[in-house]
């Protein structure tokens, strides 16, 4: 699907150049933005910066595939490799740990272009694979339990895993899929939904913030309850 682009096509990377592109994003990490450059291999020269990026932006280019090495990587959160080539991810992409925010879109990849390893990227929050070729999603994605963003839309997804449906935080984005309209309605109204559940906690794991905010509301409830319930159930609630 990724879509032709200007650029200069096989555009050479130095290390130098790399260096000098490395500026500070607005969290504070290192983003190294080597974007829209005609880039047609991942640049081997960023195995020399494997340990001070923190964030890579490597999108809309030619790429059609991420390196193993890319797990060096150690100190990786934020990798944008959008409107590329990429057909499949390295089962090395599991070892990338501290990565939180993975954006695929517009690539070539398939169900078999992604590996069982992808359920290792337990810190990911975003992941976008719209705009590719996915006709089924693989299991491995149901471990990725604290992820809460998930773009789906574009692919050739005619059905949607129940497991999917019950990860605890996921908002999904299934628009332009081939799925019927019910069931797309469905899950719409489950993600949606599914954030509203109320959820108890022991007071020991409550945050001083969040403890002081139930002290209060639990005075106020106790105040609704003297001016509405008799004391002989009023007791029930002290």
């Amino acid at each position: 699907m990724a879509s032709k682009r200007d650029g200069l096509k096989g555009k050479t990377v130095t290390l130098q150049m790399a260096k000098n592109a490395i500026k500070e994003s607005s969290g504070g990490k290192k983003r190294l933005v080597l974007s829209n450059l005609g880039i047609k291999e991942f640049p081997k020269c960023l195995k020399k910066l494997t340990s001070e990026v923190e964030e890579l932006d490597i999108s809309r280019n030619y790429i059609k595939k991420l390196p193993d090495w890319i797990q060096s990587f150690k100190s990786l959160c934020w990798l944008d490799v959008h409107t590329n080539h990429i057909e499949a991810l390295p089962s090395a992409i599991g070892q990338l740990k501290q990565l939180s925010y993975l954006n695929l879109s517009n690539n070539n990849i398939t169900e078999k272009g992604i590996p069982a390893e992808i359920s290792q990227l337990k810190n990911i929050r975003k992941l976008n694979l719209g705009l590719n070729k996915i006709s089924v999603l693989p299991p491995s994605l149901e471990a990725l339990t604290q992820m809460t963003e998930l773009g789906l839309f574009d692919n050739y997804l005619k059905e949607i895993p129940p497991g999917m449906l019950k990860m605890p935080k996921v908002k999904i984005n299934l628009k332009g899929n081939p799925i019927p309209p019910a069931e797309q309605k469905e899950a719409e109204v489950e993600t949606s939904t599914r954030n509203k559940e109320l959820y108890l906690v022991p007071r020991e794991d409550l945050c001083s913030a969040c403890l002081s905010k139930s002290e209060k509301n639990k005075t106020k409830i106790k105040n609704l309850i003297g001016m509405c319930i008799p004391n002989s159930i009023r007791r029930r609630f002290n």
